[in-house]
């Protein structure tokens, strides 16, 4: 199949029935291990907690992608940027 990759801000945290759905349909986490280290909103909030408390910002893959993420801090986002370096197994 194709070699599928999808990230962004999904306003859908870890377990929700997006996420799961994503899951099911054999892509891979990318950020799965990061608990809550991983969360990324909000971020530079003058309205709510100083900072990220939610992984609501997802990179998923195919397997046969090596796939990893860093967070990297925005100036003046809401949500913390994620850095991806991609490599194809295949």
């Amino acid at each position: 199949g194709d070699l599928v990759l999808v990230g962004g801000d999904l306003n859908a945290v870890e377990g929700s029935w997006a996420h799961r759905e994503l899951l099911a349909s054999g892509l891979i986490d990318a950020q799965g291990h990061t608990g809550l280290h991983g969360a990324t909103w909000p971020s530079e909030s003058t309205d709510f907690v100083q900072f990220p408390i939610f992984r609501i910002d997802h990179v998923l893959h195919h397997p046969d992608l090596d796939v990893s993420v860093q967070q990297i801090r925005i100036p003046h986002s809401d949500h913390q940027g994620l850095l991806l370096t991609v490599q194809s197994s295949q």
